[in-house]
């Protein structure tokens, strides 16, 4: 990486992974077979960690480095990535077992709830990319997303400038009644064309929608 400031993390993963049977040196993005992938989901603003079977980090971008830096969710314990949840460990470890059978390209995805913080879940995917058990995972904090054009939006999914509107703001941790509020509508108004564009977008929750909004920007 040129031209930015080496966070503190990737001087822990030099040290901690440097050593290892993989050859990687701790370069953040800097081994040629990922780091088109790695830099691909930076400019989506999206954490992307390469890992073994048993969760020894290889790779990661710099999005990744900051997620592991704040550690409330995710961590580096020595060289391995780990989740603070208990329960979310436990899935992460059966999916990384399971996925170690399957093909290249098998994946699974899962939800980090953060009800006692306010903030809204990280979504997290987990793939096999390689034959050699090499596996990305990829997490996207909901609070941090990107949106993509308004105008694209409306043309995709057929909808209204209202609805575009209220699609972008839902797509934000901001509660219905402050988006409501801002668009000085009434929360029963609101909820109606949230019924609208949900079925638009083929989406069920707010999460959902955040994610698919996600994926146009």
């Amino acid at each position: 990486m040129t031209g930015t400031k080496e966070a503190p993390f990737a001087e822990k993963r030099r040290e901690s992974v440097k050593t290892t049977d993989t050859g990687f040196d701790g370069q953040l993005g800097e081994t040629n077979d990922h780091a088109p992938l790695l830099e691909l989901n930076d400019r989506y603003e999206r954490a992307a960690f390469v890992v073994d079977s048993e969760a020894r980090l290889i790779e990661a971008n710099e999005h990744a480095g900051r997620l592991l830096e704040c550690g409330a969710d995710v961590r580096l314990r020595g060289s391995f990535i780990e989740f603070a949840e208990k329960n979310r460990q436990h899935s992460f470890s059966d999916t990384l077992t399971e996925l170690h059978d399957r093909s290249t390209g098998s994946r699974r995805e899962f939800i980090i709830e953060r009800p006692s913080t306010g903030r809204r879940p990280i979504h997290v995917e987990i793939q096999k990319i390689s034959g050699v058990d090499h596996f990305l995972i990829i997490a996207v904090d909901l609070n941090d997303t990107s949106i993509g054009p308004m105008a694209r939006l409306r043309q995709v999914f057929d909808l209204t400038s209202r609805e575009a509107d209220i699609a972008r703001l839902m797509a934000t941790p901001l509660t219905e009644a402050e988006i409501a509020l801002s668009l000085g509508i009434s929360t029963n108004t609101l909820r109606s064309h949230r019924k609208t564009i949900y079925a638009k977008l083929n989406v069920a929750n707010r999460v959902d929608l955040t994610l698919l909004l996600h994926r146009l920007a």
